[in-house]
């Protein structure tokens, strides 16, 4: 027996607010998932540094700083081009993941490298 189909009341809105609704859309990841994903990148990363700092590491952060904007610019061209093209990205969907690793990649080796426990 099928379950009942969601009513609003029963989460359908906020799984559409967020995107979870359409997490996979005709086998491709939705755009407007992938893009609150990349914003939550940004906060983490933020917090993060804000974090180190605050223990008095030392790291370059202005470079660190740096990446995390590039990411948020990037984040905001992502949101024009999902806007731009009715929702989904299509065949950019690579790109911007493979942006996302050189970024992530930059920031991991400015911060320790394979000694940085957010390595593993």
């Amino acid at each position: 027996m099928a379950p009942p189909p969601e009513t609003p009341s029963t989460g359908s809105l906020w799984k559409r607010s967020f995107g979870l609704d359409e997490v996979w859309v005709g086998g491709s990841l939705s755009s407007r998932f992938l893009l609150l994903l990349r914003w939550l990148a940004v906060v983490g990363q933020a917090t993060t540094l804000l974090v180190a700092m605050r223990l008095g590491l030392e790291f370059p952060g202005g470079r660190c700083w740096i990446a995390i904007g590039i990411t948020a610019a990037s984040n905001l061209f992502l949101a024009w081009c999902v806007g731009r093209r009715g929702g989904q990205l299509r065949d950019d969907f690579f790109h911007f993941i493979l942006w996302d690793l050189l970024l992530i990649t930059f920031l991991l080796h400015w911060t320790g490298g394979l000694a940085n426990p957010f390595a593993v």
